[in-house]
């Protein structure tokens, strides 16, 4: 978990009643609809604040509720897997106190899933403490969604089902920006994201937020050169937390123009043959290194997301084809490294 350990013993997202005796269950708490990782909205309670992107707390004297949702592409491995390997990352199991209730299953807004409802004793002595734990597993066609949630009062974690199913995709634009009459209104456009906190590259028709200042990357372009690459190449990168060994974190983004590459049969001017061509190629590649890969659609381009080692460090990448350019965004870091792989992925977006 990245939430206070001192919170959190397990995970929550289910369908639960609970009588706990210290309130009643059915009284109303007002929500608020509020969008994470772009494309989905969810209804958060008031009583919860923000802490991050997809992570929100309530804790106030000695009730705590938690609720942090994760973002992963889809495989095919089955829900229940999934959701073992989840309870197996969260130390939740059948032992030390710890008791599994219920698991249900889940479907809702055109979303399928799955939860697991968890108790564990805590008493020391002659008052009985318990921790209320669920975690879950919600699926739609490209991603999934890990969400885990825990309390310390029966009553807050009933809240849960309804949070959970209120989850909804939005629609996925394959343009951020609308095509417009003239440059000034693109313009506009543009300033408005800048003044959101997205950094612009329009020469490379992207943009994307990021906790460090990309700069380009010239010694890329250097290794580029002396290898005698023909294609053109544009690359970014910057280094947060640089002070902290534990958290610091790289973030590279490479684009090739790749219509420079000549393919035989005059696929070159085929864009479905030649995006094709260039994708399995890539696919190949990765599979030969052993890597690790997920496939799926990523504003409205076919993707390939995989893991591999860089330098000893852990490393997350996606790469997607638009417009005959192959962008890579590239994450590394020791630590909660899917998580900012995420957040990084899901603020991408073309800008025509």
């Amino acid at each position: 978990m990245t939430i206070n350990k001192n919170y959190i013993l397990g995970l929550t997202i289910g369908v639960l009643i609970l009588s706990c005796g210290q309130e009643n269950t059915s009284k109303k708490i007002t929500s608020k609809e509020e969008t994470f990782f772009t494309n989905y909205t969810i209804n958060i309670p008031v009583i919860m604040h923000k802490e991050r992107e997809g992570v929100w707390l309530y804790s106030t004297g000695k009730k705590i509720l938690t609720l942090e949702i994760e973002e992963v592409a889809k495989s095919s491995t089955s829900l229940e897997n999934k959701l073992d390997e989840l309870i197996k990352q969260n130390d939740i199991s059948p032992n030390d106190n710890k008791k599994l209730i219920n698991k249900t299953p889940l479907k809702f807004n055109g979303l399928t899933g799955l939860n697991a409802y968890f108790e564990k004793d805590q008493s020391t002595g002659i008052i009985p403490v318990l921790t209320y734990s669920v975690i879950a597993i919600v699926e739609d066609g490209n991603n999934v969604l890990k969400i885990t949630s825990v309390s310390n009062q029966g009553f807050l974690i009933a809240y849960i089902r309804n949070i959970i199913t209120s989850i909804k995709r939005t629609k996925i634009a394959t343009e951020t920006i609308e095509p417009k009459k003239s440059e000034e209104d693109l313009a506009k456009d543009i300033s408005e994201f800048k003044k959101a906190g997205f950094q612009v590259f329009e020469k490379d028709n992207f943009i994307i937020k990021c906790d460090c200042k990309l700069k380009v990357n010239s010694e890329a372009q250097k290794i580029a050169k002396q290898q005698n690459v023909k294609i053109p190449v544009s690359a970014y990168v910057c280094v947060s937390n640089q002070n902290d060994f534990d958290n610091v974190t790289a973030t590279n983004i490479t684009i090739q123009d790749i219509s420079y590459i000549y393919m035989p049969g005059g696929a070159k001017d085929r864009e479905h043959i030649f995006t094709d061509d260039y994708y399995e190629t890539y696919k190949k590649n990765i599979t030969a290194a052993n890597m690790k890969l997920t496939e799926g659609l990523f504003n409205g381009a076919r993707y390939l997301e995989y893991s591999f080692i860089q330098q000893d460090v852990p490393t997350q990448a996606i790469m997607f084809i638009k417009n005959k350019k192959m962008y890579c965004l590239q994450v590394s870091s020791m630590k909660n490294l899917i998580q900012r792989f995420n957040i990084l992925k899901s603020s991408f977006k073309f800008i025509n």
